[in-house]
């Protein structure tokens, strides 16, 4: 394009004075593009029409009788530039002779006045100087197209009133008569034409003018609404070279051309992903696969890509009820303490069979709840799902191909039978195989496959013969760009997936395929200290850990329960050490806490040596020879040592101590049951002291008639008593069963 020049140059090249294209240019109101030195500056564009004309004619000195220049054609500033030419319009014989009188008209030679020049034209072409004059004024003002013959009433209806035709139309493009025949709409238009006094033509006629005055987009706004009306609409083109690695992530769902089979139930089905890819560098982001998506499909995806290639700082996605689930919620809200972002994204139409995909616009921003339907052709990533499944059909060669939808009849019954037979043959892939074939074309796609859309956007020359979106990568790199990284634990706070559960006696219920018990295997046990409701948060492909959370604060790592074994006795051996070990952990715990600490309890102040003995007294009112009363033939001091040890052995039950107790040689206490008795006899042994003989038999048989946990709480009974004697009058917990 020509730089700008003075009118002194103008003059020079058009071989007129300054004065006349300064009169030129006052006439039509023609602006300058600059202004230097103070110096009106005007492009070719910005000149008057007859003198861009004058130009032209003068670099082309030869007649041009049967050619129009083309800046009188498509004059810049004239209306016809907004007019529909004919194709034919150049060879028009009218607007040939009316070109040739404006073109000499305008080419005064010098010695002749503006008006005998005109009159010598009007006389060689034998018509009036007025005529010379309108032909003037009508290319001036409409260009070429004004010289064709029309007529005031060329192109309106004769048969027809407007009004008429407008109703008519306003029928035919109503969104309820979109299915009515236009037969059906004529008699409307005539029935209506005939209360109102219109002039109605033929039916014919009617179908003439919907064919020519009807807009194409009306009737795709009237059969498809506003998303039919933006197919039809140009696209916005864009370039992602101003973007930064990993500034905008996008996502859309993907369901494969493949069938595979369950690895445990052998069924067939058709495997969805969640792909994500981001715009600067088309690097495949993040993916996940599974039977059917969901928004923990989307988050596992975009936390496969935080951990692989760092964080992203906005990612668009569709408008989905996955999308819009409450977990993609509450990420959203957490997101925003790393500077990202998740938003909603408009797609615009675009015809993919003329522009490459990758050169349109991906995404507009909008409301995260007010995103309008779209149309999935404009983003990116949906070529790239094309492009992954030509990768899984050429390079990796995968079987099970879904039948064509456009297929006939007789070759989607061969596809179908194909599948059954592979089926039968134990050749389709299974599902855990079809991820790891996935995964291996996602990084086929992003390091070995050239990529047009990076090519094009090189900086660089000489720019290499193919790119892949992994150079681009290193290129941004190389630039001076570094990934943001997000520690791994703070990840998974962010994606994996959340449940409410209870903990119950330090474990939680949950269903996966390893078992629905978790607990906390660390020492101390954490998740024993916890009661109530917690969040857990997991992985659904990894089903071997939870990480547990209450009121928003990290508990512990969960595990499935390891199970005890009636025949592994050294596995049962480790889980009751394991237990026993838990027990003296927090009894230890509670006598450090406990120790120093006073009763503050107001108890009763009578004599005590008179309580116990209204607790004796009923029963030194039995008859010994019915039931055997110890107390009978006893003297009072007797009686009365033994009320002492029943009150220190009900106080060494009651607060978990065990103490000395003096008493008489060979004299027993008073015993409630046979399980005390056996507590108290297996201290006595611990402690040193020698056991009678019914003594040690009843120890015999006691023992024989108790096995496992119970036999476990009395030996740890005994063995706090036993400690308690050796260390004086420290307390100890009382050990529960």
């Amino acid at each position: 394009m020509e730089k700008p020049q003075t009118i002194d140059e103008w003059a020079k090249r058009a071989a007129r004075t300054v004065r006349t294209i300064e009169r030129a240019i006052k006439d039509e109101g023609s602006k300058p593009s600059a202004v230097e030195g103070g110096k009106r500056l005007f492009s070719f564009g910005d000149l008057p029409t007859r003198i861009q004309k004058m130009i032209i004619d003068h670099a082309m000195p030869a007649p041009l009788d049967k050619t129009n220049s083309p800046c009188t054609a498509l004059a810049p500033h004239s209306e016809a530039s907004s007019r529909t030419l004919p194709e034919d319009i150049l060879k028009n014989p009218r607007v040939q002779r009316c070109a040739a009188i404006v073109r000499e008209a305008d080419n005064t030679p010098h010695g002749y006045s503006r008006g005998d020049w005109i009159g010598s034209v009007a006389l060689k072409y034998g018509i009036s100087a007025g005529g010379v004059y309108a032909c003037i004024a009508r290319q001036k003002k409409y260009g070429l197209a004004g010289h064709l013959h029309t007529k005031p009433n060329r192109g309106r209806p004769k048969k027809w009133d407007e009004e008429a035709l407008q109703f008519a139309f306003g029928l035919r493009l109503k969104h309820e008569h979109r299915k009515m025949s236009d037969k059906s709409i004529y008699k409307a238009v005539k029935a209506e034409g005939g209360r109102c006094g219109w002039k109605i033509g033929t039916y014919e006629s009617l179908l003439g003018h919907f064919k020519r005055r009807i807009n194409p987009l009306l009737l795709a706004y009237q059969n498809g609404g506003r998303r039919a009306l933006d197919n039809m609409l140009p696209p916005i083109l864009r370039t992602y070279a101003d973007l930064g690695p990993f500034e905008i992530e996008v996502g859309d769902q993907h369901k494969w051309d493949r069938w595979v089979q369950d690895d445990e139930t052998g069924r067939c089905f058709r495997p969805e992903s969640y792909l994500v890819q981001d715009l600067r560098t088309r690097l495949i982001y993040g993916v996940w696969v599974g039977e059917r998506y969901n928004g923990h499909s989307i988050g596992l995806a975009l936390r496969q890509g935080l951990r692989q290639f760092g964080a992203f700082r906005t990612f668009y996605s569709d408008n989905g009820k996955p999308e819009l689930s409450q977990y993609l919620n509450d990420i959203l809200e957490e997101m925003s303490v790393y500077g990202m972002a998740v938003e909603e994204a408009i797609d615009l139409p675009i015809d993919l069979d003329a522009q490459a995909p990758e050169e349109t616009a991906a995404v507009v921003v909008c409301n995260h709840r007010l995103a309008a339907v779209r149309n999935a052709k404009a983003k990116l990533i949906e070529s790239t799902n094309h492009h992954l499944e030509a990768i899984l059909r050429d390079t990796f060669r995968l079987p099970g191909n879904v039948k064509d939808i456009a297929a006939t009849g007789e070759e989607a019954e061969i596809d179908e039978r194909e599948i059954e037979k592979l089926k039968k043959a134990g050749k389709l892939l299974l599902f855990s195989e079809f991820v790891n074939v996935i995964f291996r074309a996602v990084n086929f796609y992003n390091t070995q496959r050239p990529h047009r859309g990076v090519w094009n956007e090189w900086d660089s020359r000489p720019r290499p013969a193919e790119l892949t979106p992994m150079d681009c990568l290193k290129a941004c790199l190389q630039q001076g760009w570094r990934p943001v990284r997000i520690p791994e634990e703070e990840i998974d706070l962010l994606f994996l997936a959340k449940a409410e559960r209870t903990v119950d006696r330090g474990r939680i219920h949950f269903r996966t395929i390893l078992g629905d018990l978790y607990e906390d295997s660390s020492e101390p046990a954490k998740l024993a200290e916890v009661h109530g409701k917690v969040t857990v948060r997991f992985d659904p492909l990894d089903p071997s850990w939870l990480l547990v959370y209450q009121d928003r604060q990290y508990i512990c790592r969960a595990t499935p329960v390891e199970f005890s074994s009636m025949r592994d006795m050294e596995l049962a051996k480790r889980k009751i050490h394991e237990k026993r070990r838990l027990l003296k952990l927090y009894m230890e715990e509670y006598r450090k806490l406990t120790s120093g600490v006073p009763d503050l309890i107001e108890y009763s102040t009578r004599d005590k040596v008179h309580v116990q003995a209204q607790v004796v007294r009923p029963l030194l009112e039995f008859k010994p020879q019915e039931v055997g009363d110890p107390l009978a033939g006893q003297t009072t001091e007797q009686i009365e040592a033994q009320i002492r040890m029943h009150e220190a052995t009900e106080r060494s039950f009651d607060s978990g101590i065990c103490v000395k107790v003096e008493r008489p040689d060979g004299e027993r206490p008073v015993f409630e049951n046979e399980a005390d008795r056996f507590v108290f006899l297996g201290v006595e042994e611990k402690c040193g002291r020698p056991l009678s003989e019914d003594e040690k038999t009843f120890m015999a048989r006691f023992a024989q008639n108790v096995t496992g946990d119970v036999s476990e709480m009395y030996e740890i009974q005994i063995s706090v008593r036993v400690e308690a004697n050796e260390a004086g009058s420290a307390p100890r917990t009382r050990a529960a069963g």
